[in-house]
């Protein structure tokens, strides 16, 4: 009896650190370069500014505004400064601008706490 087993690859993650309003000039946004995995993911690792333990949302948006991507209930890490990790599926970038608008989630605010920009090449 022949039998082929499929070996499925685990997916790549690439982490980047971004802090909150680091400068828009062009010169100075964070890039990345993308994975080529079909499942491979890019885990933003979002800096606090202050250790604020909780819950959050995150929404990738184009620098237009345009939402790409958001994930909820996420729970910021018990470092010194806290972070917030959020993973995004590669396949969703592509070359260009991106912000990062993190707020709460479990205080009901609209308002974002923090904005992070990046650019995939």
């Amino acid at each position: 009896m022949n039998s082929s087993v499929a070996i499925l690859a685990s997916p790549a993650i690439l982490s980047v650190d971004l802090f909150s309003d680091a400068s828009r000039d062009r010169d100075k946004i964070p890039l990345i370069d993308l994975p080529k995995g079909e499942h491979d993911i890019v885990r933003l690792q979002l800096a606090l500014k202050l250790k604020q333990p909780g819950s959050y949302r995150a929404d990738l948006l184009t620098v237009d505004g345009q939402s790409i991507f958001s994930s909820q209930s996420l729970q910021s890490t018990d470092t010194e400064a806290g972070q917030v990790d959020f993973d995004i599926p590669a396949a969703l970038l592509k070359t260009g601008d991106y912000r990062v608008s993190l707020r709460r989630a479990d205080d009901g605010s609209k308002r974002a706490v923090a904005s992070y920009h990046f650019r995939v090449q």
